[in-house]
């Protein structure tokens, strides 16, 4: 699995969508989950939690692009 970098939106093998707001090391992260304010939950998970990062970064640009 490539580098996961704060801001990027990864799939959690639990199905969920979250938004990484920490990185530890590239094996915990502080993540964001949740479809609105209403349920939003800030929750920690590891490396292996991650199904796949939704994020692609194009060269020359520090922006993520999803797909």
């Amino acid at each position: 699995m490539r580098k996961i970098k704060g801001f990027d939106k990864v799939l959690l093998k639990a199905g969920r969508e979250a938004d990484v707001m920490e990185t530890f090391a590239n094996k915990v992260f502080i993540v964001y989950v949740g479809d609105s304010l209403q349920d939003w939950e800030t929750i920690s998970v590891i490396i292996d939690d991650i199904e796949k990062n939704r994020c692609k970064r194009i060269i020359g640009f520090d922006e993520c692009f999803f797909y």
